[in-house]
């Protein structure tokens, strides 16, 4: 079948949310509040640093928001 995707969604004060669910452009832009940028396996907001986002909590090199995108085999 070929690889997919798990989302691992952190808040800005650390709250961690496991999901399933594939997520759609709209939906990555939402949770980040605008516009995406990926570092390496991590989507974060593309204008953190002029939006003045907070740093977060687990992840402080990034600002805001951010998902990590988790490559897996189904067939594993």
């Amino acid at each position: 079948m070929g690889m997919e995707f798990k989302y691992t969604k952190i808040t800005s004060d650390g709250t961690v949310i496991n999901t399933d669910d594939t997520l759609s452009l709209s939906e990555m832009q939402q949770f980040v509040n605008g516009y995406i940028e990926y570092v390496g396996n991590i989507i974060c907001n593309e204008d953190g640093k002029e939006l003045k986002l907070p740093p977060n909590k687990l992840y402080p090199k990034f600002l805001g928001n951010i998902i990590i995108q988790n490559r897996f085999d189904p067939e594993d």
